[in-house]
C-alpha cells in the first residue's frame, strides 16, 4: 500500500530518522546485529521507500529524538482510555502509544490488580514496533489521530504515578495493591446412583473372593497344615470346644466318635476297621 505525503506527516515525520527506521517483513527485522551498539545501524530509505517495497516499516525504540527525549512505546492489548488525547496506532491485536521520556526506562510488562496475566508492554531500548500504515497479514495499521501525538514526562516516576492512578502498576516495581482475584465457583455436580454402584461393587467384590477361594483352597500347603493342627491342640489343652459338632460318624466302621479326635487319629487308634490291616 503506499503512503500519501499527507499521511507520512505528524506522527510518521518525527519518526522518519535514518537511526530508528527498521525494513521488516512480517514483524521481523531484515537486518542482523541492529541491537548491538557497536554495529550503529541507519537505514538509508525513507518510511514512504519501505512501505512501497515490504508494504511495512519498524521503528526502533530507546532512541534520542529531540533535547535528549527517549521514544518509547506502551502495547495494550485491550481498547481503553488508557491516554485521554494521545493519538495511537490500532492493529490486529493491540494497540500502540508513543512516549517521550528523558529517563530511559526498563522493559517490562503492564497489569492491573485485577488481571492475573499482563495486559501490555513497555518497550524501551532494544525493541521493535511496527509503525502505522504498515500491512501485515492483509491488515492495516490505522493511525488514530488525536490532539497530542506523544505522551511526555521526566522521569519513569512520572509515568509510574500516572499509570498507578489509573490502576496499573509495572512489573518491575510491583503491584500498588494486592492481587484481587475473584472466587472460583465449581459448577454443581450431577446426583451419583449410589445403591447401583454400591450393588456393582458388591457383585465384582463376591465374584472375586469366589474366584480367589477357588483357587487358594485346593493348594494348602503343609505349612498351613501343621499350622492348624498346633492351633487345634492348644485349643484341646486349654479346654475350649472349637468344634462345630460334638459327634461324628465313620465312613468305615458307620461308628460315632466324639470330635475331641480328629478323623486320622479315629481311624489310627480306635476305628475296627482299619485295625484289622494293622
Amino acid at each position: 500500500m503506499l503512503a500519501n505525503k499527507e499521511k507520512v506527516k505528524g506522527i510518521i515525520s518525527k519518526l522518519d530518522k535514518d537511526y530508528i527506521r527498521i525494513p521488516t517483513k512480517n514483524k521481523r527485522p531484515l537486518v542482523s546485529n541492529w541491537t548491538n551498539p557497536a554495529f550503529y545501524y541507519k537505514e538509508p530509505k525513507s518510511i514512504g521507500q519501505l512501505l512501497r517495497e515490504n508494504q511495512e516499516y519498524g521503528l526502533r525504540t530507546g532512541k534520542i529524538i529531540h533535547s535528549g527525549y527517549y521514544f518509547c512505546a506502551i502495547i495494550w492489548k485491550e481498547k481503553s482510555n488508557l491516554f485521554y488525547n494521545l493519538s495511537y496506532t490500532e492493529t490486529e491485536n493491540s494497540y500502540h502509544y508513543y512516549l517521550l521520556i528523558k529517563e530511559l526506562p526498563p522493559n517490562c510488562s503492564l497489569s492491573n490488580n485485577k488481571a492475573i496475566e499482563p495486559l501490555g508492554s513497555l518497550f524501551s531500548n532494544g525493541k521493535l514496533v511496527v509503525g502505522s500504515q504498515s500491512v501485515v497479514n492483509g491488515y492495516t495499521y490505522n493511525l488514530v489521530k488525536k490532539s497530542s501525538d506523544f505522551y511526555t514526562c521526566d522521569t519513569v516516576q512520572n509515568l509510574k504515578d500516572y499509570l498507578d492512578q489509573r490502576g496499573i502498576y509495572l512489573s518491575v516495581y510491583g503491584r500498588t495493591e494486592p492481587l484481587k482475584v475473584s472466587p472460583v465457583v465449581y459448577p454443581k455436580a450431577e446426583p451419583r446412583l449410589v445403591k447401583k454402584n454400591t450393588i456393582q461393587i458388591k457383585k465384582t467384590f463376591i465374584k472375586e473372593s469366589i474366584v480367589i477361594k477357588e483357587k487358594s483352597f485346593p493348594y494348602r500347603d503343609n505349612k498351613v497344615r501343621r499350622e492348624i493342627k498346633i492351633w487345634r491342640e492348644q485349643q484341646d489343652l486349654l479346654g475350649n470346644n472349637w468344634r462345630r459338632r460334638k459327634f461324628r460318624k465313620c465312613g468305615r466302621c458307620k461308628e460315632t466318635y466324639s470330635t475331641i479326635h480328629t478323623r486320622r487319629e479315629h481311624r489310627a487308634k480306635y476305628c475296627s476297621k482299619t485295625r484289622r490291616y494293622e
